[in-house]
C-alpha cells in the first residue's frame, strides 16, 4: 500500500480529515524510541520552542512492559508532583461485533495522579501497540491554566477494544518547560514518542 500523504488523501476525499490530524504548520521537533524498558520519557527545555510554536503535540506508540494488564499513563508538567491536576476521562469499551458494551466517565480532582493516556500490556494482543495523541495548547502563555487533550485506543484481544478521550488541566499559569510521561510498570522497549510544534 502506498504511503498516504495529504496530497494523495485528497483524491480519496480524506483531505479535510488529515488536515486536522496533520496540519501543514506542524513540524517534528524530536523523537525518542526506547531501546530498553523505561519508567518514563521526558521532553525538556521546551521554552526554546516558544518563539517558533504556539502549541505542542506528542504522538506516542507504546506498550506496557507487563504480561497483559493495560495501564494509565501519568503526565507531569514542569516536574510538578503536587495535587494540582484535574483529569476528566471518557472510556468506551467495544466487544464482539463492534457493539459498544460499556462506557464510563472518570473524574479525578484535584490530584497528583494526572492520568492522561494508556498503554496495553505486552501480551494483550500480539504485535499490537497503543496509539496516543496529546495536545498541549498555548504552552508558553502565562495568562491561563494549561490544558492537555488526548485520545488513545487499546486493543485487548481480537474482539475487545477500549477507546478513551482525556482532558487534563494543570492548575498553573506558568509556561510549560517540560513534559514527562510515566508508567508504573515501565514502557516496553520499542515504545516511541514524537514531539511536534504547531505554529
Amino acid at each position: 500500500m502506498p504511503l498516504l500523504t495529504l496530497q494523495s488523501a485528497r483524491s480519496y476525499g480524506l483531505g479535510r480529515l488529515l488536515s486536522t490530524l496533520l496540519p501543514s504548520d506542524m513540524e517534528l521537533i524530536s523523537t525518542t524510541t526506547l531501546s530498553s524498558t523505561q519508567s518514563s520519557v521526558t521532553f525538556s527545555n521546551l521554552n526554546v520552542n516558544a518563539s517558533t510554536y504556539r502549541h505542542l503535540r506528542v504522538v506516542g506508540l507504546v506498550r506496557a512492559a507487563t504480561d497483559s494488564t493495560a495501564q494509565s499513563i501519568v503526565v507531569e508538567l514542569n516536574g510538578d508532583t503536587g495535587s494540582n491536576y484535574t483529569a476528566h476521562s471518557m472510556y468506551t469499551f467495544v466487544s464482539g461485533s463492534g457493539v459498544i458494551a460499556n462506557s464510563w466517565l472518570y473524574v479525578n480532582q484535584p490530584s497528583s495522579s494526572a492520568y492522561c493516556g494508556g498503554a496495553e500490556g505486552l501480551l494483550a494482543f500480539p504485535n499490537s501497540w497503543t496509539a496516543n495523541i496529546w495536545e498541549l495548547n498555548d504552552f508558553s502563555q502565562t495568562n491561563k491554566n494549561k490544558y492537555i487533550v488526548s485520545s488513545n485506543g487499546i486493543t485487548n484481544s481480537a474482539t475487545n477494544a477500549v477507546s478513551s478521550w482525556n482532558n487534563l488541566m494543570w492548575n498553573s499559569t506558568a509556561a510549560v518547560t517540560s513534559i514527562k510521561f510515566s508508567l508504573p510498570s515501565n514502557f516496553a522497549s520499542g515504545s516511541r514518542f514524537s514531539l511536534y510544534g504547531i505554529k
